[in-house]
């Protein structure tokens, strides 16, 4: 589990262990006085990295809609949609030009940049 603010993060091996976690979390929040609106809730399932629609359903008329290919989804701010790639080479690039432009400011004393 993972959170921000009012954004929390699930993370499930497969729907049974997501369903268990999310009725965990559910019973915990409630003990805080809080609760889950499945309403804005998303799941994302993937079975053999291949994008799955199907709902969690954790009676009750609670569902959690999954997303399907052509949806898009809010996470702390940020949209996604589709896929999201990993390019290893452009994260490393970008690294390389912050860590530059930090060593060459007056932010950081000269025994700091070596």
């Amino acid at each position: 589990m993972a959170g921000f603010a009012d954004d929390t993060t699930l993370i499930a091996r497969g729907i049974q262990e997501a369903t268990e976690l999310v009725m965990q979390a559910k019973h915990s929040f409630e003990k805080l006085g809080m609760r889950i609106n499945f309403s804005k809730s998303n799941a994302i399932i993937l079975e053999k990295e291949i994008l799955i629609t199907k709902d969690i359903n954790l009676g009750n008329d609670d569902i959690i809609r999954s997303i399907s290919t052509n949806d898009t989804i809010k996470y702390l701010g940020v949209n996604f949609r589709e896929e999201i790639i990993f390019d290893e080479d452009q994260v490393m690039k970008n690294l390389h030009a912050d860590l530059e432009k930090l060593v060459s400011t007056q932010m950081l004393h000269p025994h700091q940049k070596n």
